[in-house]
């Protein structure tokens, strides 16, 4: 079988109707996935209570700026939404020690859900 993603739900269905009584061969023929991923779910279901593991957190980049400084700069954009990028980093280098790139900094900004459109907004709203 050629890879899809599979969602958590339907594994989660799989793993009741095991639990009913059917077996992983019907039930992979009726949600067209293979035996093995079924059996894959149910390791994951008794290895980590959950059908998809934990994410492993040594996979992708570390993250530039923890908790503690995403909030503060969520906070600094609520109270000062007409600082421009640069003005942020200024305040990241003295507040926190960060040194962080603009195109970075846009992309935590917009991970915060502040889009241009709420900040401009909000910048009008301060005149």
């Amino acid at each position: 079988m050629v890879f899809r993603h599979i969602s958590k739900d339907i594994k989660e269905w799989v793993m009741v109707l095991l639990e009913g009584g059917w077996i992983p061969e019907n039930a992979a023929e009726v949600f067209g996935v293979s035996e093995w991923s079924i059996y894959q779910w149910q390791r994951n279901l008794e290895m980590h209570s959950s059908v998809v593991p934990p994410r492993n957190p040594s996979q992708g980049r570390p993250r530039l700026l923890n908790a503690d400084m995403t909030h503060d700069l969520s906070t600094l954009m609520a109270e000062a939404p007409k600082m421009f990028l640069d003005e942020i980093q200024d305040w990241l280098a003295l507040t926190h020690d960060v040194n962080i790139s603009k195109p970075t900094l846009h992309e935590n900004i917009h991970d915060c859900s502040l889009t241009y459109k709420m900040l401009h907004k909000a910048a009008g709203a301060v005149k």
